[in-house]
C-alpha cells in the first residue's frame, strides 16, 4: 500500500491550480471541515517514492498570539505591564476547521509537504501547520517546496528540490509578532483611557503600531513643512529666440536672484548691450535607459503613478494574478534575474497579441538585450514578470497585467537613442544654455505607453553666430511649498528608511487611513493628516520621543533580517527592543500631561461646556468621588468627574436615577434609565467601553448596556453567554451564535455582527432545549449539528423528542419544520447544495435520536 503524503498551500486557489498540474488534470475533491478549502487526492511521486497525495489549504495565519489570563482585560493590569506578560498563540476561532481537516488528513500519513509562500511570512505558517501537524502525528517527514509561479516548470522544479522548513524565517516573524503586539497593545491603551473620555471627538479607539506611527509621521512632516513655508521672492532673465525652424528658450545659468536690485543690475547690463554671441554648440549621444526588472516596491509605486491604484489595492490584484498562474510572485525585493532564464520562452508566449504581439516577435528576431541587473536580491524570488499569456482579463486586472507585461518587455530592449544639442551663448557676460533633443529610436518606449519621450526642436546655431533676442525680460517669481505626499512618494521614503518590508508597505499606509489618522485627498492622491494625527504626532515629539521618526522601527526591521540570518536570536532581539520601547513607555506616561497639552490644542475638553449642572449624581468607578450629571448647549447629558477629568456620554432619552449596585467589571455606579414604556441599566463606562470579551464582531460605536451583558454572577446582566455555531452564510466576516429569545419563548441563529449583519434563523416552534453538538452529521459530514428537544405536543406522536438537526438541511422533515418560520431565503444558503429527493420524515436521514453524548463544544464550521 503506498504510503500517504498531505500537501498544504497557503490559499485554496493554489492548492487547486498545483495539484491540476501535479496531477495533470485527474483528480478526486472531497470536502474538508471548513467549507471553502477542499482536499484533492490524487496519486503522485515524492523523492522517488509512490505517494497517495493529499492536498488542501490554508486561509493565511492559523494561529493568533494573544496575551493569557486577564491580561487581555483593559482595567485588570496597567499597560505597562504588558511588556512582560504571558503571551500563548493559540489557532484563531475561525481556523479551528481548517485545524480538524489538517489533523483528519495527516493521521498515518508519512510526509507533510508544505506549499506556503516563499516568504518569512510564509514560513511562519509553515510551523503554524507543522504544529497542528505534529499533535497527531509526530513522525512526519516534513518538506518545502520553493517555487515563483504557478507554472507546470516552476512546480514541478519545486517537487524535485523539497528542501527542510527554514525556521530562522520563522523565529523572525514570531520575534516582530511579539513586539508588534505588545508595543502596540501598551501605547494603544494608553492613549485610549488617557484620552477617551476627557477630549470630544476621541471616544473611539486610539491605536498605535510600530510600524503605522513612522508611516503617519512622514504624511505629518510633509504636512508641517507646508504649514511653516514662507514664500520668498526672487527675480530671474528669461531670454528667447523664434525662428521659422524653432525655437529656444534660453537658461539663465544662475537661476534665479532673492535680491532685486542685483538681479535689476544684471538685466539692465544685458538691456543695453542685448546682442547675443554663441559660444558653442554641443552635440551628443542620447539614451533613455530602459527600466530596472521589477520589485514589488516598484510595482506599487508605479501603479500609483500610472495606474491610479492604491498601494494595497495593487497588491490584492498582484496576489490574484498570481494565484492564477499569470505573473510570478508579487513579493520579492530582486530587481535581476537569475542566469539561465529563459527570457525567450516567456517572450514568445506574448507574439500572438494585438498590442504588443508584433514588438515582441522583434525581439525575437534580434532586438532582444538582457535586462539589466539591480543591486538588490533576496534569493527567494525572481522580479515580477509574465509567467502565463491571457487576453482574457478586464478591469483592473487587465490593467495591471498589461503593466507587468510591458515592463518586462521594456526590460529586455535597447535604451531609447537620440542627441542632444547644448548651445550656449553670452549677453553682456551672462551665460545662458538651450537644449534640443533629436529622437532616433524609441526602443522599449515603444511599447511602454507609460513614459514620454518626445522631440525638442531649436533652430540651427553655429559656434560665432550672433543673435537678438525676440523675448529679453526679468520675471519676478516667488517660492512655493512642496506637494503633499503622494502615495508612490510615501512608498519611496518608507522602503528608503526602512519601514515595513515589501510585503507589509501596503497595509500600514491603508491603516492609518483606516484609523483615521490621516486621509487621501483627490484628485491626485495626495496624503494629509487628520487633527487627531497631527495632535498625537505632536505630542510624542513635545515629550522628546520621537515615535514617529523611522530610526527605531528601521533598527527592529534589521534585528528581524539579523534572526533570519542566524547572527542574533530571537529571545536577544525581543529582550532588547522590549527595553527600548519600555523606557520610551515610561517616560511618556512621566510626561503625560504635555501629551494633554498638545492634544488640547485641536480637541475640546468633555464635559466643560454645560448650562446646567447636578452635582453628586452617582460615583465614579476610578476615583470613587461623586461625579455630576451636565447638560451641554445641544440637550445632550454626560456624567463629569471633576477629579479625572473625564465624561461618559449618556443616553439621549430617558429619566436617570443611581442604581445601588456596583459594575462588577469596572466599580462605577450602575444608572437606571425610566422611559415610558420600558426601563433599563447600564454602567457608565461599560457603555462607551464595552467588554472585549463580549462584543466579538459587533460595532464599536454601539452602547453597551446591562441586558447586553453576560458578566458572571452580576444580577443585572441579563444576556446568556452565545454558543458559535458556525460562520455567519450572509456576511462571512462573523459568527452565527444559537441564542435564546428573551422572553424565553423559543432560540434563534443570529449574526454576532450585529447590527452591521442583521441574518437571523428561527428555531422551529415547540422547543423546549437546544444546544451545540460536538460531532458532525453522518449524512453529509460537513454540516454542524443543533441538539434539539422538543416537547411533546409539537411532534408526531409516538417519535422521539430529542434530535440532532444538520444545519445544512439534510433531513427535508426537520428542514421544512424550519422553513416554517422562516422566508425561503434565510434558509436555503445552507443546504443549496443538498437536495433530498423523498421526505423520510423524523428519525430520517439527516437527523438522528439523541444518544447519551459528553457536553457540547462549541463548534465552528
Amino acid at each position: 500500500m503506498p504510503a500517504k503524503a498531505l500537501c498544504v498551500a497557503e490559499k485554496p486557489s493554489v492548492a487547486k491550480e498545483v495539484t491540476q498540474i501535479l496531477s495533470n488534470g485527474r483528480f478526486n475533491r472531497r470536502p474538508g471541515f471548513s467549507p471553502y478549502n477542499y482536499v484533492f487526492d490524487f496519486p503522485c511521486t515524492v523523492r522517488g517514492e509512490n505517494v497517495d497525495m493529499m492536498f488542501t489549504s490554508v486561509a493565511g495565519h492559523l494561529m493568533n498570539l494573544e496575551f493569557s489570563g486577564d491580561y487581555s482585560n483593559w482595567q485588570a493590569h496597567q499597560p505597562v505591564e504588558l511588556f512582560d506578560a504571558p503571551v500563548v498563540k493559540t489557532v484563531n476561532t475561525d481556523a479551528q476547521p481548517l485545524e480538524r481537516t489538517l489533523q483528519r488528513e495527516v493521521r498515518g500519513a508519512k510526509y507533510l509537504l508544505l506549499w506556503l509562500d516563499c516568504d518569512r511570512e510564509g514560513e511562519n505558517i509553515a510551523f503554524e501547520v507543522i504544529d497542528v501537524c505534529r499533535r497527531v502525528n509526530p513522525n512526519l517527514i516534513i518538506l518545502r517546496a520553493h517555487f515563483s509561479a504557478v507554472i507546470p516548470t516552476e512546480i514541478h522544479r519545486a517537487m524535485a528540490t523539497l528542501t527542510p522548513p527554514n525556521l530562522a524565517d520563522s523565529l523572525a516573524v514570531d520575534a516582530r509578532t511579539e513586539l508588534d503586539l505588545r508595543i502596540g497593545a501598551a501605547f494603544t491603551r494608553f492613549q485610549t483611557m488617557r484620552f477617551q473620555n476627557r477630549y470630544v471627538g476621541l471616544e473611539k479607539l486610539l491605536s498605535y503600531g510600530p510600524c503605522q506611527f513612522p508611516t503617519l509621521g512622514f504624511v505629518v512632516e510633509r504636512y508641517e513643512k507646508i504649514h511653516n513655508f514662507i514664500a520668498e521672492d526672487f527675480w530671474t532673465i528669461q531670454c528667447m529666440k523664434k525662428q521659422s525652424d524653432g525655437t529656444a528658450d534660453f537658461s539663465w545659468k544662475r537661476n534665479r536672484l532673492f535680491d532685486r536690485v542685483s538681479c535689476l543690475v544684471l538685466y539692465e547690463m544685458c538691456v543695453e548691450n542685448p546682442m547675443a554671441s554663441v559660444l558653442s554648440v554641443n552635440a551628443k549621444p542620447k539614451r533613455r535607459f530602459r527600466p530596472f526588472p521589477l520589485t514589488t516596491v516598484e510595482l506599487q509605486k508605479h501603479a500609483s503613478r500610472k495606474l491610479n491604484l492604491s498601494s494595497d489595492r495593487t497588491m490584492a490584484i498582484a496576489e490574484k494574478l498570481y494565484q492564477a498562474g499569470f505573473i510570478s510572485y508579487p513579493r520579492t525585493e530582486t530587481d535581476q534575474f537569475a542566469e539561465g532564464t529563459d527570457f525567450q520562452g516567456i517572450i514568445s508566449m506574448h507574439t500572438g497579441d494585438a498590442d504588443w504581439g508584433a514588438y515582441a516577435q522583434g525581439l525575437l528576431d534580434g532586438k532582444f538585450r538582457t535586462p539589466k541587473k539591480g543591486q538588490h536580491n533576496d534569493n527567494s524570488h525572481p522580479p515580477i514578470h509574465p509567467t502565463k499569456y491571457t487576453n482574457s482579463l478586464h478591469g483592473v486586472e487587465k490593467q495591471l497585467y498589461d503593466f507587468v507585461t510591458r515592463h518586462f518587455l521594456a526590460c529586455c530592449s535597447e535604451d531609447g537613442l537620440g542627441e542632444e544639442t547644448v548651445v550656449t551663448i553670452s549677453i553682456a557676460r551672462e551665460i545662458f544654455t538651450a537644449t534640443g533633443l533629436m529622437i532616433h529610436e524609441y526602443n522599449w518606449l515603444e511599447v511602454y505607453p507609460y513614459e514620454k519621450w518626445s522631440d525638442r526642436n531649436i533652430p540651427v546655431f553655429q559656434q560665432g553666430d550672433s543673435f537678438l533676442p525676440t523675448v529679453l525680460r526679468m520675471h519676478q517669481g516667488s517660492t512655493t511649498p512642496p506637494a503633499l505626499l503622494t502615495e508612490a512618494e510615501l512608498i519611496t521614503v518608507m522602503d528608503q528608511q526602512g519601514i515595513g518590508t515589501d510585503a507589509t508597505i501596503a497595509q500600514h499606509i491603508q491603516t492609518i487611513q483606516d484609523r483615521e489618522y490621516a486621509i487621501k485627498t483627490m484628485p491626485g492622491a495626495h496624503f494629509a493628516p487628520t487633527t487627531l494625527g497631527i495632535a498625537l504626532v505632536q505630542g510624542y515629539n513635545d515629550i522628546g520621543q520621537f515615535l514617529s521618526k523611522p530610526e527605531l522601527r528601521a533598527e527592529m526591521e534589521n534585528d528581524m533580517k539579523c534572526i533570519s540570518q542566524g547572527t542574533k536570536s530571537k529571545d536577544q532581539v525581543i529582550a532588547d527592543c522590549k527595553r527600548k520601547y519600555r523606557d520610551i513607555f515610561v517616560e511618556v506616561t512621566r510626561q503625560a500631561t504635555v501629551l494633554d497639552h498638545a492634544v488640547s490644542r485641536y480637541f475640546d475638553s468633555a464635559g466643560n461646556d454645560f448650562v446646567r449642572e447636578q452635582s453628586g449624581f452617582s460615583e465614579c468607578g476610578k476615583c470613587h468621588r461623586l461625579m455630576s450629571l451636565r447638560v451641554n448647549n445641544q440637550g445632550g447629558q454626560v456624567l463629569f468627574c471633576v477629579q479625572c477629568q473625564a465624561s461618559y456620554p449618556m443616553p439621549r432619552q430617558g429619566q436617570f436615577v443611581p442604581h445601588d449596585h456596583r459594575c462588577p467589571l469596572c466599580n462605577f455606579q450602575v444608572i437606571t434609565v425610566q422611559q415610558e414604556d420600558k426601563q433599563y441599566t447600564f454602567c457608565p463606562f461599560c457603555r462607551s467601553n464595552p467588554p472585549q470579551d463580549q462584543t466579538q464582531g459587533a460595532a464599536s460605536s454601539l452602547a453597551f448596556h446591562c441586558f447586553s451583558c453576560s458578566a458572571p454572577g452580576c444580577p443585572l446582566a441579563s444576556k446568556r453567554s452565545d454558543s458559535v455555531l458556525c460562520q455567519c452564510p450572509q456576511c462571512g466576516s462573523a459568527n452565527l451564535a444559537l441564542r435564546e429569545k428573551k422572553d424565553k419563548s423559543g432560540f434563534f441563529l443570529g449574526c454576532k455582527g450585529f447590527p452591521n449583519c442583521k441574518y437571523v434563523l428561527r428555531m422551529p416552534e415547540g422547543l423546549l432545549e437546544a444546544s451545540i453538538s460536538a460531532s458532525r452529521c453522518a449524512q453529509c459530514n460537513r454540516g454542524c449539528e443543533v441538539q434539539l428537544k422538543f416537547s411533546k405536543r409539537s411532534i408526531i406522536p409516538v417519535t422521539p423528542t430529542e434530535y440532532f438537526w444538520c444545519i445544512l438541511g439534510c433531513d427535508p422533515y426537520l428542514r421544512e419544520l424550519v422553513e416554517r418560520v422562516n422566508h425561503p431565503s434565510a434558509y436555503s444558503v445552507f443546504y443549496n447544495a443538498s437536495q433530498p429527493s423523498a421526505r423520510p420524515g423524523p428519525g430520517g436521514p439527516g437527523s438522528r435520536p439523541v444518544q447519551p453524548v459528553p457536553r457540547p463544544a462549541e463548534v465552528v464550521i
